[in-house]
């Protein structure tokens, strides 16, 4: 089932208390994202064996004149949110072409899988995609140290900080696996990831 963003707005707000993570809005658009050979669906229940390495992200530019944000974070860690990844400056005007290996100043965030503690239920996984108001923007803060540090994250001050306007959110949810604890598999290096606006989606 592909949800159109038509109807993002009730599965997203219907299911789960999004309205916790994220300010109500209306979706101009929607994500289909694939790890590996499998989409997430809203809610999807993933391992972190499968979530290691970035997923592809396909969308349709509401505005293909504008750039994109996208940012994916735990909404239920025990601190405040915690960012996962943060690729900025996506272009819009480019269906069916790809970012891969962000250059420095578009991966504000290197991507790192999730890794829930033992015992501490089941995640979710946000992904939310803003519109910039400014091309090839510079995100603030600027960031001394991209891998570490990732607790206490502040989406609402990150996005009125960045002037940046939410067209369009989903989410994942997992639990604790053994062999992926946090820190120990963490992602030093950014892997090959795709982020892809795209005019005409495929289904």
């Amino acid at each position: 089932m592909v949800i159109h963003h038509d109807n993002n707005k009730k599965y997203l707000f219907s299911f789960v208390a999004m309205d916790t993570v994220l300010p109500e809005f209306e979706p101009e658009s929607f994500m289909k994202i694939m790890y590996g050979d499998k989409m997430i669906e809203y809610g999807e229940e993933m391992k972190p064996h499968e979530l290691v390495d970035p997923p592809h992200i396909w969308f349709p530019a509401p505005n293909m004149n504008a750039q994109y944000t996208l940012v994916l974070f735990d909404a239920d860690a025990h601190v405040p949110l915690v960012r996962h990844w943060i690729v900025s400056n996506i272009e819009g005007d480019k269906p069916g072409s790809s970012i891969r290996d962000p250059p420095p100043e578009n991966n504000y965030t290197p991507y790192h899988g999730p890794t829930p503690p033992l015992n501490s239920g089941k995640h979710r996984y946000v992904f939310a995609l803003y519109e910039q108001k400014t091309a090839n923007q510079t995100i603030t803060p600027v960031l001394e140290d991209t891998v570490h540090h990732r607790a206490y994250f502040d989406i609402e001050k990150f996005s009125a900080e960045n002037n940046l306007k939410l067209v369009a959110a989903t989410y994942m949810r997992a639990e604790h696996e053994d062999g992926f604890e946090g820190l120990a598999s963490m992602h030093t290096e950014v892997r090959s990831s795709s982020v892809v606006a795209a005019a005409t989606p495929t289904a």
